[in-house]
């Protein structure tokens, strides 16, 4: 038994358990690396919500925003339709894929979505949404 003890208190000592100064430096250390992380996840997070704005604003559209988190919209004057922005939970495997009113690029969903529009105008609505998607991807 008294083994066993000596053997712990060994391992305690070597640990590092009694508490010494490379102790409060580790804890400085760890908050620092912990700040630093915190910040760098703020601005990413800032730049990935700034990106999609822009692209729809490149691609002319009106009323541009970001309707709530992961979600973004723009409209399109003649003939009204909206293109919209959702941003995935996990990115998409291939680099972009494209299928009428609707393409995804990475971590995002782009679509175009309104009623009645004849012929020319789904192609015209199909070219916005590759637009978008080209610009988020790019």
């Amino acid at each position: 038994m008294s083994r066993t003890l000596t053997v712990v208190a060994l391992i305690l000592v070597l640990a590092g358990c009694g508490g010494s100064d490379s102790e409060s430096s580790d804890t400085s250390e760890t908050t620092g690396t912990v700040e630093a992380t915190q910040t760098t996840t703020e601005t990413t997070q800032t730049m990935v919500s700034k990106r999609p704005l822009a692209c729809l604003e490149e691609a002319g559209l009106s009323n541009v925003e970001e309707r709530n988190v992961d979600l973004w919209r723009g409209y399109h004057d003649e003939p009204l339709y909206a293109i919209t922005i959702h941003k995935l939970a996990t990115p998409a495997k291939a680099p972009t894929v494209v299928a009428g009113t609707y393409a995804v690029t990475g971590s995002f969903r782009v679509a175009a979505e309104g009623e009645g529009l004849s012929w020319d105008e789904g192609l015209g609505a199909d070219f916005l949404v590759q637009e978008v998607a080209a610009c988020l991807s790019g």
